[in-house]
């Protein structure tokens, strides 16, 4: 009998979904951040060495945060794929994901201008990136077997 069958069978218990959703939610904390500042990091690289002004700079910025997104996305995406082809992948990771973009959300409404809502630069980026893997893995994102 392979591993992958074994790994398969054997049903998960609350310890092993606890694990899981420990897990997707320090990945959900850190990992928007270190893609936000690389993107931030790049942004300032590529407007200061153009010498790009207001107008081409904040496009530039946002365009990058975009591409932020769409790496965050595309790493959910391919973690689940590549977990979901040996083991069960729990529901609770995606509520884990979402927690630090939705506490960020939080905490930010009542403590920033009512028109910079999004003062967290990570909101953003996460959960259109966490809606892209969502949506992109259809059934996979619960079946056994990616």
């Amino acid at each position: 009998m392979s591993e992958t069958v074994v790994a398969q069978t054997v049903s998960a218990g609350w310890g092993q979904n606890l694990a899981w959703g420990l897990g997707s939610l320090v990945v959900g904390t850190l990992v928007p951040w270190v893609l936000v500042l690389f993107a931030i990091g790049a942004g300032m690289f590529v407007v200061a060495a153009l010498g790009f002004g207001e107008t081409w700079g904040v496009p530039t910025y946002l365009v990058l945060m975009a591409l932020a997104a769409l790496v965050y996305a595309g790493m959910i995406y391919g973690t689940m794929r590549l977990v979901g082809s040996h083991a069960r992948v729990p529901w609770l990771v995606w509520p884990a994901l979402l927690v630090a973009p939705i506490a960020g959300l939080l905490l930010a409404g009542p403590l920033a201008d009512p028109s910079d809502l999004l003062a967290n630069p990570t909101v953003a980026p996460a959960l259109v990136g966490i809606a892209i893997a969502f949506v992109a893995l259809g059934r996979r994102r619960w079946t056994e077997v990616a």
